[in-house]
């Protein structure tokens, strides 16, 4: 069980609804590859400063050099001067930028990258050619400068071995012009879990993020705007 607190941002002490156009994701998600939105942590060995520092000259959404270094296949026999321990937090890391899917009717999975990484790129490519009138901002957290403070009540093999410590869920409630002209709503989340595991590089704890996100219309909205290239999910 997870409690969660939070307000909509305010505006002369007044909830600030009805922005005017779409979110600024740019500003909401602090830019590329900002801390504690990414499917990276410290306690892993890689952080998000240190990935800003790795592509700081390279183009955006770029991987780091160090992510086409080939992990070894036979523990017993790795040459660690050109290849990765399969078990080292680098490998690890390694395998989070090259992620890939298997998806249905084509031949080669799909690279996951950058979603992989920070995967709440993918609600700013949503909004990407969408006509906006306005959108509300809600941000619910455990964890609340003051006030009343959220927590979580874990059973006792989640509080033993990986432990909720953390909770952000943020949203964004868009009123849209469809092609038709009609006004359509749309939600988008982001949901930023931290699991504590019992060891880290450092010998502490492992924080391991989870992250969710998504797009979501209503269904009858988007059978009145189904295009060919619309995609119901049931």
């Amino acid at each position: 069980a997870i409690q969660l607190f939070g307000n909509q941002p305010l505006n002369a002490g007044i909830p600030f609804k009805d922005i005017p156009g779409g979110p600024d994701f740019e500003k909401d998600f602090g830019g590329l590859w900002p801390d504690g939105r990414i499917s990276i942590d410290p306690t892993m060995g890689y952080s998000a400063k240190q990935l800003r520092i790795d592509t700081k000259n390279a183009p955006p959404r770029t991987k780091p050099d160090f992510a086409s270094f080939p992990i070894c296949c036979d523990p017993k026999n790795c040459d660690l001067t050109k290849e990765l321990d399969p078990n080292s937090g680098q490998a690890y890391v390694q395998r989070i930028f090259n992620q890939t899917e298997d998806v249905k009717g084509q031949d080669c999975p799909e690279e996951m990258f950058p979603y992989s990484v920070q995967p709440n790129l993918i609600l700013a490519d949503a909004n990407k050619g969408l006509d906006f009138i306005s959108h509300d901002k809600f941000t619910l957290s455990m964890k609340q400068p003051e006030g009343h403070q959220g927590g979580s009540l874990n059973n006792v093999g989640v509080e033993r071995y990986a432990k909720v410590v953390d909770m952000t869920l943020n949203m964004w409630i868009s009123k849209i012009k469809a092609p038709s002209g009609k006004i359509v709503s749309q939600l988008q989340y982001e949901q930023i879990i931290h699991f504590e595991f019992q060891f880290g590089t450092n010998g502490g704890t492992t924080r391991w993020p989870h992250i969710q996100v998504n797009t979501l219309r209503r269904a009858d909205e988007l059978e009145a705007e189904s295009t060919p290239e619309t995609v119901k999910l049931q």
